[in-house]
């Protein structure tokens, strides 16, 4: 798994190999065209652990339609790469314009807990 602390950063390669893989326990929504709300568990402090051991907190957040369509690509456990080259022939842009949008896209993914990149 890429480790979002990890001292060194994977290598470009790296990235566009590694397979972007949903986080189980998110939850899907209120499903529509032009929206999907997904709700993510919260990773929990220490004093929190502390004061109440089985309190789950979560947070929701709402997919337009071009992030419905990259959330249900990703369920079928692509590379990053793949996913690029998919979203460019599909939105009709060029692969590197693919890649910079989803660069961002996916960053935010994995910094709210909803997905992971696992190196293959």
């Amino acid at each position: 798994m890429l480790n979002r602390k990890a001292k060194t950063k994977p290598s470009r390669e790296e990235l566009m190999g590694a397979v972007v893989v949903r986080n189980p326990l998110v939850k899907e929504s209120g499903r529509r065209e032009e929206s999907l709300r997904l709700t993510a568990p919260l990773q929990t402090s220490g004093l929190r652990k502390l004061i109440a051991p089985r309190s789950t907190r979560s947070k929701s957040f709402e997919l337009d339609a071009v992030g419905i369509w990259v959330w249900d690509r990703i369920a079928d456990q692509m590379t990053v790469a793949a996913l690029i080259r998919d979203f460019a022939a599909q939105h009709g842009v060029e692969v590197k314009e693919a890649e910079n949008v989803l660069a961002i896209f996916l960053r935010t993914l994995l910094q709210r807990n909803l997905i992971t990149l696992i190196r293959v």
